[in-house]
């Protein structure tokens, strides 16, 4: 696979019904963290590769010390459906999920992991309430910078600007690759996100997985039970 490609899958690869979303539990549990000059240069450079133009590397810091670093324990929402919360969360360690309710079906649209930005968009450009909800499928270390602040920075600084609009193109070129994973076999889209993203299958319990995939975990674990078999053969 492409390395392009399999970056472009990192944030499209979506896990219980076990949700905080008391916006006071949050705030109680995000604990608060200083990046070191090296974390801060890993993580620039894994920034900068999200979109195909480089702005320079002097704006990119200033973005990233633009907020606070803080930690979410498991399980926890950053955004929950329903809250009001314009702000940009940038993952730099753990895995997110970005998930809904269709009718009493809990469906999870895509994963995230570093260093992804988590936005939603219903409340940063709509002004309304989130329709999903944002959830830390492990402990998650993520820089939090305020809209207002973001939104200086685009005025500031035109490189920052034409990079988060290639970002935003980048992004639409990567659902249209999970629209493509997604009209094929259950057994084939499994094989992808095993291959692609170990790290996933690792993490996110089974069930999380199959809401993702659009099957039954039953269904999952007869995949993930002959994949296994199929491998020992080999």
């Amino acid at each position: 696979m492409h390395p392009e490609t399999k970056r472009a899958l990192n944030t499209l690869f979506p896990t219980i019904r076990f949700i905080i979303t008391n916006k006071k539990a949050m705030q109680e549990s995000g604990k608060k963290y200083e990046l070191s000059a090296e974390e801060l240069q890993n993580i620039r450079e894994l920034l900068l590769h999200e979109s195909d133009y480089r702005m320079p590397d002097e704006v990119a810091d200033e973005f990233l010390t633009s907020g606070e670093v803080i930690t979410i324990d498991k399980w926890q929402n950053i955004i929950s459906a329903g809250d009001m919360n314009p702000d940009i969360y940038i993952v730099i360690e753990g895995i997110m999920r970005c998930w809904y309710w269709d009718n009493d079906k809990e469906v999870t649209a895509f994963f995230s992991t570093i260093p992804t930005m988590a936005i939603s968009y219903h409340c940063y450009y709509g002004n309304l309430p989130s329709f999903y909800n944002f959830q830390a499928c492990t402990p998650v270390k993520l820089i939090h910078i305020k809209r207002e602040r973001f939104n200086q920075l685009i005025e500031q600084h035109h490189e920052f600007a034409r990079w988060n609009m290639r970002v935003a193109i980048n992004q639409l070129y990567y659902f249209e690759i999970k629209r493509d994973l997604n009209q094929g076999k259950a057994k084939d889209k499994y094989i992808s996100l095993v291959k692609t993203f170990p790290n996933i299958m690792n993490a996110v319990p089974l069930q999380i997985v199959a809401s993702y995939l659009g099957i039954t975990p039953q269904h999952l674990s007869r995949l993930r039970k002959a994949y296994l078999y199929d491998n020992v053969r080999k």
